[in-house]
This record gives structure tokens, sequence and C-alpha cells, in this order.
């Protein structure tokens, strides 16, 4: 069904399952054959007012044997932009539903429809109005808001909302390589089982281009946070430098760091783009003030990590959001489960961060290459509440995937998906390992449905709740 700048596509997936340990136990393990029917709307946009992408499925499973673990939920994944008055006026938008484990230590399903002890869905959903433009000629000027709702649906995790704001002025001095800009921000953040606390900071910069290529910056300020505090707040100053460098089309790197209230923050991003390859690192360190999987995000599923991987190859959303649809198709994976790295907190955490991605797309072999590293802590000195990061531990998460994908024939697919995913505690001293390897065969039937068939082992070892499985899936994706 066409619109004037999208297109609406209803969908439907339906499958079928095996798995010879459907509670994923160590002992008196059981199997099992789920039927799953997916019925679904897909939008995609690359123009006009709105444009983006969306998809929202209504999933429902029956077990064959266990009928009381039937269920049915909803699957949404969007990212939408709109705006108005020659781009004066732009909202964003994103949601994202995940199934995920309420600890990270907990045993993880792989698949959205299993129903386990100490699982949960997670939505996530963020809008962020914006107002931009110039004051006095060449002043420019923008102010802009950003909420953030994460429900964790776990009686033992926080709900949280955060609502953050933000006006800044920048400009050139003509006739010099100079510019500057002042910015603040104050952000306000509540959790459920937690307490609200208020954040503000005001900060002004000074950017000098050496060349066209480089600028460098620097910057300074002060900061107030209730976070430090048991009662009231505590103001400090801060201090940061910044480099951008773009020395072509096909490569950026950006570096910022600062001093703050809570030690060292920093982003550090470098990318670079080959006629069939690209390259993209990430590595950051700073506040999250929300229940979800880290610092200013949605909850993090397979599918936007994904999305954020594929940037470095194709630019556009709606563009990328097909090329990411495609490629979880072709390699078996569910892009509604969660990803590795990150995790669900009750208070404000500090959390960093470290991708590193490389994809290669060939005439016939296509390779994603990942690898990423989450470690997070409490900052909250006024909270309490238990989670994974009470009593001060720390958690330190590795994950490490290879997918590889091979067009047998010019209808048909085959694919190797091998991903290790190792977590550990400090003060207790708990580790935990996952490990799986799937292999998977896709076949166009028609131009518009694909068959998928995935085989796949899986191995947690665990001191508490280790397990093995093994299982066979058939998935049928049509679109209408």
């Amino acid at each position: 069904m066409a619109q004037a700048a999208g297109q609406i596509v209803p969908t439907l997936t339906v499958g079928q399952s095996f798995t010879d340990n459907s509670e994923l136990g160590s002992a008196g393990r059981s199997s099992e054959f789920v039927t799953t029917v997916s019925p679904g709307l897909s939008y995609s946009s690359r123009g006009g007012r709105i444009q983006g992408f969306a998809s929202y499925a209504l999933n429902g499973a029956l077990y064959a044997r266990d009928h009381e673990r039937s269920n049915l939920r909803h699957s949404l994944n969007a990212s939408l932009t709109s705006e108005w008055f020659d781009r004066r006026l732009s909202l964003a938008a994103r949601a994202s539903t995940t199934r995920a484990s309420a600890s990270a230590l907990d045993r993880p399903g792989n698949d959205s429809f299993r129903d386990l002890p100490g699982s949960t869905t997670v939505q996530s959903y963020v809008l962020s109005p914006a107002l931009r433009g110039r004051l006095l000629g060449e002043m420019r000027y923008e102010a802009s808001l950003n909420w953030l709702s994460t429900r964790t649906g776990s009686a033992t995790l926080s709900d949280s909302t955060a609502l953050s704001g933000s006006f800044s002025l920048a400009s050139a001095l003509a006739g010099t390589p100079l510019s500057w800009s002042l910015a603040t921000t104050r952000s306000t953040s509540d959790f459920s089982l937690g307490r609200s606390t208020t954040s503000a900071r005001v900060v002004g910069q000074l950017d000098y281009r050496l060349s066209p290529d480089l600028t460098l910056g620097l910057r300074g300020g002060r900061e107030q946070t209730e976070l430090t505090e048991l009662q009231g707040s505590r103001s400090t100053d801060n201090w940061g430098l910044s480099a951008l460098w773009r020395p072509t089309e096909r490569t950026r790197v950006s570096a910022t760091w600062d001093q703050r209230f809570f030690g060292n923050g920093f982003s550090i991003s470098a990318e670079h783009r080959l006629r069939r390859s690209a390259f993209r690192f990430t590595d950051s360190r700073d506040v999250s003030d929300n229940a979800g999987f880290g610092a200013a995000s949605s909850a993090r599923t397979l599918f936007d990590t994904l999305f954020a991987q594929f940037a470095a190859t194709e630019p556009d959303p709606a563009r990328r959001e097909q090329l990411v649809d495609a490629f979880l198709r072709s390699s078996g994976l569910d892009g509604n489960r969660a990803a590795g790295g990150g995790f669900l907190s009750s208070a404000a955490t500090v959390q960093r961060r470290q991708d590193l991605t490389w994809t290669m797309t060939g005439l016939r072999t296509s390779l994603l290459l990942s690898t990423n590293r989450s470690q997070g802590s409490r900052v909250d000195a006024g909270s309490n509440v238990n989670d994974d990061f009470a009593g001060g531990n720390v958690l330190d998460q590795r994950a490490y995937n290879l997918s590889i994908t091979h067009r047998l024939t010019p209808t048909a697919t085959a694919g190797l998906s091998l991903q290790d995913t190792r977590t550990r505690a400090s003060t207790s001293g708990i580790r935990t390992e996952q490990r799986s390897v799937g292999l998977n065969w896709t076949t166009q039937l028609g131009r518009r449905t694909a068959l998928t068939a995935l085989v796949r082992h899986v191995e947690f070892d665990s001191p508490t709740a280790p397990y093995t499985e093994n299982s066979v899936n058939a998935v049928v994706n049509m679109r209408f």
C-alpha cells in the first residue's frame, strides 16, 4: 500500500522450532515443539515529511506439550524523523521492545518467544523535538528536549523516565579560523524503585580550524548534580578537549574528553569505508540515567546493535533498515532479542562501552565481525536498590560475533554464525559464558516470500544454572 512519501507493507512470519531443552535447565531436560505466528506491519520512507522506518508484529507462540507456556507478545522497532519550516523544527522518535534477563548473570534466552523465570520484556520510547535557526545574522541557536521512558516489566527492576532540555548558541568569528559555542543543559531522571535526581551543566567551547580537514576544540564550564550526594547537590568545574578529523569523504575520526563529576568522560569514534567493506570503532564513558542498556540509549536489541554497526556501510536509515532485515533473515537471527553488551539497572550508573565492527560485502559472500565490551558501576550515592550494581559491584561483559553468509544460487544463501559472551561480577567473582554456533539456509520461495532453516547449538557456563541446548528452526517470511 503506497503512500505519498512512504510505504506500508503487511508482513506475516510463520515458524516451527524444536528444542531438546525447552526450559534451559541442567537437569530434567525436556524437549518441545513451538509454533510461532507473527502478523505485522512495516513502514519505510526515504523522503517527504516523515523519514525512517517502523515495524510492528504481534507474536504468538504455541507450545505443543506445555500449553501453559504459550504466550502472545508485541514487538516494535522504530526510528522516525520529521522536519517542518525549512528544517527549523524537527522531531525524532524511537521505540523498541526486547526480551532480556533481569540480571546480566542469569541464563539468557535465545528466542524472543521463550518465557523463562527471570526474563522480562523491556520497552523503551524516545521523543526528541528540536528548534533551530539564526539570530543576529550568523549566530546559530538550537533548543531541544529529550524524553526517554524505559519499562522493564519486572517487579525487581526499576522503570525509569528521563527528561533533559538544552539550549545552545554558536557562531564563527568572521575572517578567522575560530568559532565559539555556549550550551546549557538540565536533566531529571526518575527511577520507580530508586529516587529522582536533577543535574545541570553550562559549557563554553572555542574551536580552531587548523585545516579544512582538522578542527580542535577547548571547552570549560560548571555542572551541578544530586547524584553524588545523599541530600542536596554538589557543584564542580569541568573542562575538556575535542578533535574532528575528516581527511576524505570515506574517513571520519572524532574524539572528546571531559573532566566530569564522575571522573573522566570521553567519546571516541573512527570509521572508514571502502568500496565493499567498512570499519567502525567507538569507545565511550558516560553516565546512564535510565534503566535501559546504555548511556543515553533505548533498550539494545540485536536489531538496534546491527543498525548502529551498519551505519558506516549505509548512512540512509530506511535503506539501512532493509539491509539489517535482510541480514537477520539470511543469518537466521532474531532481531528482537537482547544483544550482548549493556546492563539493566535500577539507578544511575557510569558505563563504558567499546565497539569494533568490520563488515565486508562481496559478490557472493558477506561477513560481519564484531566485538564489544561493556563495564558498569553505580554512580548514584543515594540509591540502595538491589540490582546487579548493589554493594559496589562492577559488571564487565565482553561479546564476540562472527557471521558469514554465502550466496549459493541467485535465490538461496547459506550462513554460519558464531557468538561468545562473557560476563564477570567484581564483588561475587561470578563468571558466566555463553557460546553458540548456528548454521542456516535461506531461499526465496517467491518475490515476497522467503524460507529460512536454522540449526543451532548453545552452551552456557554458570556456577548456578548451566545448560546446553540444540534446536532446529524453520521460518517462512512473507511481505504483501
